[in-house]
């Protein structure tokens, strides 16, 4: 009973409905959750909600502020209201004051935009979190499609599989019949994919992705990659992917924005006791995630 209770509130988690449990001292979920909170936190950032996730989607917790694009694309899954609309693509600095902040969080989210934002949006996490402030990042790791594709393990791109994917229109054919080349493209530059119904002039055949695989060194390779997907289709169609991760770009990018502590994680673990809460972090796609966390 406790295993199948486990599966059904991980199940609804990724809907973000949360199950208020109680513990068997009788206190709820909630109530221990914001003792935690208080241990390791002041009462003004948590009144003040100094907790922020980047491109929040369907998260909710009465602690955090999210900080999202409103957008018709995902208007299934965000809060219209408590909510910093930010354009992640505008470069324009968060509504946030300096050395504010307790903890950034984002899930599946960097992806979405280019290198040129990231560079942005990292360094004002930076300039806005405390010292000993914490930013934990996930996100898909190249380095296992990469590993996939060579060893031609079709399987490893399961989101071919996904219902709500095959209902996505900007597919223009049945994505369970997506190939390996094109599943590749589609993960890392989405626009490029032959497959994609609106996507870049300058699209990416399998052949010539064979070839650029091929013919460089693997970062070079992604990044002409990615360099063929437009971006002005990727504001458009802000949930397809324009970028690719793994730890040592993820390393590289955190330490340019100023962070001289960077660590790699793994799903649940975290140097912060609130952001292991896996009923709340780290629950989008784990078999395929990179999980990082940059101290200031």
């Amino acid at each position: 009973m406790k295993l199948f209770n486990r599966i059904i509130r991980k199940v609804l988690g990724h809907f973000g409905v949360r199950i208020i449990q109680t513990s068997r001292s009788g206190k709820n979920q909630d109530e221990i959750t914001l003792h935690t909170y208080n241990k390791y936190y002041p009462e003004e950032s948590i009144k003040s909600k100094r907790f922020y996730n980047l491109g929040a989607g369907r998260f909710r917790h009465q602690y955090w502020t999210n900080i999202d694009k409103l957008s018709g694309w995902y208007n299934n899954v965000q809060e219209q209201k408590n909510v910093i609309d930010y354009d992640f693509f505008s470069k324009e600095k968060l509504p946030l004051d300096s050395a504010s902040a307790e903890l950034f969080y984002s899930s599946h989210a960097i992806e979405h935009i280019t290198d040129e934002e990231i560079k942005y949006l990292f360094a004002e996490v930076h300039r806005i979190l405390k010292t000993g402030g914490i930013f934990r990042i996930t996100c898909p790791n190249i380095d296992l499609d990469y590993r996939a594709f060579l060893h031609r393990d079709i399987d490893f791109f399961y989101f071919r599989t996904s219902p709500i994917l095959n209902k996505n229109p900007t597919f223009n054919m049945d994505v369970k019949t997506m190939n390996i080349e094109q599943a590749f493209i589609w993960h890392i530059a989405s626009n490029a994919s032959i497959h994609h119904s609106d996507g870049s002039q300058n699209r990416i055949s399998d052949e010539e992705l064979r070839k650029i695989i091929a013919d460089n060194p693997k970062e070079i390779a992604l990044d002409t990659i990615t360099s063929r997907a437009d971006v002005s289709k990727q504001k458009l169609y802000p949930g397809n992917h324009i970028n690719w991760f793994n730890f040592s770009k993820l390393d590289r990018q955190l330490r340019q924005a100023g962070f001289s502590t960077v660590n790699r994680e793994a799903y649940g673990q975290s140097s912060s006791p609130v952001m292991r809460d896996i009923f709340l972090f780290d629950s989008t796609h784990p078999k395929l995630s990179l999980y990082m966390e940059a101290v200031k």
